[in-house]
């Protein structure tokens, strides 16, 4: 997992669920450990609240299923090309 800190602020990890009980408890669950949170619903949501958040986001964890017309693998990709994602899934194939 990514340090909680970088000597400055914590870490921002925003959380991408369309399931509101699985992305409040993963919110809270990181909030626990330490770290900030921005979450969304879908991928065209979390692009808005990057876009308006004034944290860095420093980690998106997606799910790869996620409603919309943007998949949850481009996620990551088209709120900033190189930034660090996980991929959760329940698919079993």
């Amino acid at each position: 997992m990514i340090a909680v800190t970088d000597g400055q602020s914590r870490k921002v990890i925003m959380v991408v669920e369309d399931d509101s009980l699985l992305r409040e408890s993963l919110s809270l669950m990181l909030q626990d450990f330490g770290y900030s949170v921005v979450d969304a619903e879908d991928a065209d949501e979390a692009i808005s609240v990057a876009v308006k958040s004034v944290d860095r986001v420093d980690l998106v964890f997606a799910d790869v299923d996620i409603p919309g017309d943007i998949p949850g693998r481009s996620t990551a990709t088209i709120l900033l090309p190189g930034l660090p994602a996980m991929y959760p899934t329940s698919r079993s194939s």
